[in-house]
């Protein structure tokens, strides 16, 4: 399932490595963002969308995480976490196409 969310890096591939520059038209714009590894469940903070790592996706929503920053993505539940967002603003979601 999360197959598909774990390359929202950049434009990253399964190939990619941390050294890979962003795409051509990515916004590396110096702008607070919020990613956990794919298996994990703890979001951390990066300082631009192209420091996500390879391997992680977006987290979003509630009051501590916003809006997806990367194009073409939306904000849905995180199924793999307990807590529910119907009842919690801290709850956070992830970015999926």
């Amino acid at each position: 399932m999360f197959a598909s969310c774990a390359l929202l890096a950049c434009g990253s591939s399964s190939n990619s490595n941390d050294n890979d520059p962003p795409d051509a038209g990515q916004n590396c714009d110096a702008k607070v963002v919020y990613a956990r590894p794919t298996a994990g469940t703890d979001c951390q903070q990066f300082a631009s969308p192209c420091e996500i790592p390879a391997g992680y996706v977006q987290c979003c929503g509630g009051f501590a995480y916003g809006a997806c920053v990367t194009q073409n993505l939306r904000c849905v539940d995180d199924t793999s976490d307990t807590c529910n967002p119907d009842r919690s603003s801290t709850c956070p979601g992830i970015c999926q196409p």
